[in-house]
């Protein structure tokens, strides 16, 4: 964050498997707010993103319900 912050290039953070370690998750949730970077996903382990990614497919293209919309979210947020 503060080499992103010393080259003015804007941050978001997502949290990958955020579940493993729901105290870890909420140090950077507690780290984002104090630093006013947006989080704007929370990944859970889920063995459907090890499938796509040695797959070499999208995740959306496997997974289905709030692991989709999670996926969906991030990237529109990424974009906006």
């Amino acid at each position: 964050m503060d080499l992103a912050k010393h080259f003015e290039v804007p941050v978001k953070l997502v949290v990958n498997k955020w579940d493993i370690n729901p105290a870890a998750t909420e140090d950077i949730q507690k780290l984002c707010d104090s630093r006013h970077v947006p989080l704007i996903g929370l990944i859970p382990f889920d063995r459907v993103v090890v499938e796509s990614v040695l797959a070499g497919e999208p995740v959306t293209e496997r997974a289905g319900g709030p692991l989709k919309e999670e996926f969906i979210k991030i990237w529109e947020a990424i974009r906006d």
